[in-house]
């Protein structure tokens, strides 16, 4: 399936969905590893949404990272630190999950973490009606506690060998020590990633998953509704 035809596939399934919801805004999960295509398949999705005269919005749990400090705190083993310090999950539920799914829209506004500088500089502004589709894209945000925000969840799944050749192609531009990036990913990310699908068992809730280990030709290994 080439990446046109599985954004359009996706777009049909979303706007189904809508039509049953009209009370409030659609809400979208993709998740998946690092490097496996989360935020370019959203901004796909979301481009041929509005094409296609429905309004919608992406929203990152990236911007919700805790400062340096506390995401490489504790006594944890690193892979445990990331899995559990590095987002303010309490945040993102309370301003984007809860507030999308109980008011049936979302009116975000606020300074996030500009993570190279380690300050909350960053403006991020997310504005969107009950008429619209809100896609929440990024790591961990099927755990189990935020599973029944979601109306349609996307998994997206790719080869480890093929994720560390993305992460070394996509951060040597910031003149990052190869085998200290790859290592990053080897002892952190990659363990991180294990243990939320020991815990949260993703893959068993989504509803449609995807191979994108060839970029130019996913695959959907899942579909549900």
């Amino acid at each position: 399936m080439k990446c046109s035809e599985l954004t359009e596939y996706i777009v049909e399934k979303l706007i189904t969905q809508k039509l049953m919801i009209k009370d409030r805004c659609l809400i979208v999960g993709i998740d998946g590893q690092g490097c496996s295509g989360k935020s370019t398949l959203s901004q796909n999705i979301k481009d041929y949404l509005i094409k296609s005269g429905v309004k919608a919005e992406v929203v990152s749990i990236d911007d919700f990272c805790n400062k340096r400090a506390i995401r490489y705190s504790g006594e944890l083993p690193c892979w445990e630190q990331h899995y559990y310090n590095n987002f303010d999950y309490i945040k993102f539920e309370n301003d984007i999950l809860k507030q999308a799914r109980i008011t049936g829209k979302i009116d975000f506004s606020d300074f996030v973490l500009d993570t190279l500088e380690d300050e909350y500089t960053k403006k991020l502004d997310v504005s969107l009606d009950s008429e619209g589709i809100l896609i929440i894209e990024g790591i961990f945000i099927f755990k189990n506690e935020f599973k029944k925000y979601y109306d349609y969840s996307i998994m997206i799944i790719v080869e480890i060998d093929e994720q560390l050749r993305r992460a070394s192609e996509r951060d040597i531009f910031k003149n990052v020590n190869l085998k200290m990036l790859l290592n990053k990913y080897n002892d952190r990310y990659i363990p991180a990633y294990k243990l939320y699908e020991s815990i949260d068992i993703p893959c068993s809730f989504v509803d449609l998953i995807i191979d994108n280990t060839k970029v130019d030709m996913p695959n959907i290994v899942k579909q549900g509704k």
